[in-house]
């Protein structure tokens, strides 16, 4: 009987260790390095100043980066904070900002990274929205989105609604540029929305209240614009004095 609670209590000790042991592992595996931290907070502040000086900073050290994969989100992370930036008077900017997440591409390819190629193709087609807005690319249309698609295919299959929602506000961005259907595109600026995460991204949260407010004012429901346009105002009185402004042009034609 002695035996079999020895035996037990040895087997026990060994199951414990290994759980612990793997807990232990698996706590240093999440332990970051200062510049996936600095990368993390450079996603997080994209839209703003604070951003802009992050990457400044860190990228030198995310070109050299030995590790591909923080190389990749590195340099998809810097065209997407520079992509943001409201003070852009070139399309030499642009070609500048977007040449890094062009890297990026190439080397989630190579190593068969799906989640960061959607993620990449996301920022490109960014870019191609961003021209057509900034009057760089006169009348050029964004042309073929079926590689937009399948981006926003496989983000939706990880589940990544981050890049989701700005996935699926590019899209419709880019059937509203190319003239096509009005009714799909504010299908996509819905699911935008939906995928928004209102506390970390506040500010597109309501950007997404504006386009939604835009395109319902386009069908005639001008009840629904009304209420988007005041959720985007209610957003933006708090981060984006430009946004409120023309939130409340828009909502004076109501008046």
């Amino acid at each position: 009987m002695l035996q079999k609670i020895v035996f037990v209590l040895c087997v026990t000790g060994f199951i414990m260790l290994a759980i612990f042991g793997c807990r232990d592992d698996q706590t240093a595996i999440k332990i970051k390095t200062p510049l996936e931290s600095a990368l993390d907070s450079a996603e997080l502040m994209f839209i703003s100043p604070v951003g802009e000086k992050i990457v400044s900073r860190i990228t030198p050290e995310v070109c050299s980066a030995k590790d591909v994969r923080v190389r990749i989100r590195g340099l998809r992370i810097i065209s997407m904070v520079l992509l943001s930036n409201k003070d852009v008077t070139s399309l030499g900017q642009l070609d500048t900002a977007v040449s890094f997440v062009k890297k990026g591409e190439q080397l989630a390819l190579a190593i068969n990274d799906s989640i960061e190629w959607a993620l990449c193709t996301v920022q490109l087609f960014r870019y191609k929205s961003l021209k057509h807005e900034w009057y760089f690319g006169g009348d050029e249309k964004i042309g073929s989105k079926e590689k937009l698609r399948k981006a926003i295919e496989v983000l939706e299959r990880a589940r990544m609604t981050d890049g989701l929602s700005m996935g699926c506000r590019t899209l419709s961005h880019a059937i509203s540029i190319d003239d096509e259907d009005l009714a799909e595109s504010l299908k996509y600026d819905l699911l935008a929305l939906k995928y928004n995460d209102s506390t970390k991204y506040p500010v597109l949260r309501a950007r997404s209240c504006g386009d939604l407010g835009n395109k319902y004012w386009y069908f005639g429901q001008l009840k629904l614009a009304e209420n988007y346009y005041l959720r985007a105002i209610e957003i933006f009185k708090y981060y984006d004095t430009l946004h409120h402004s023309l939130s409340l042009v828009n909502l004076a034609k109501y008046q």
